[in-house]
């Protein structure tokens, strides 16, 4: 567990990361750049409880939404 603080500006950034995890299946979705991709069908409090779930697991790990988007690999990379 760490004793970091987060800013609110910080706290917003990972749980749109975190959110868009949670539709798109990936950190970071640029819409601009990335190929199509459609979001998966959900409930609006099934999907505000696991994104605050998660939000909470990775403030008590240290994570910034940063971090979340430099672990995944680009598209088109296995």
């Amino acid at each position: 567990m760490t004793k970091r603080r987060y800013t609110v500006a910080e706290i917003d950034e990972l749980h749109e990361v975190l959110r868009t995890k949670y539709l798109f299946g990936r950190y970071h979705h640029d819409p601009l750049k990335d190929e199509i991709v459609w979001s998966r069908t959900y409930n609006e409090t099934d999907m505000l409880r696991s994104v605050g779930v998660a939000l909470r697991t990775h403030m008590i790990a240290g994570h910034t939404a940063q971090d979340l988007i430099d672990s995944e690999k680009p598209y088109g990379h296995a």
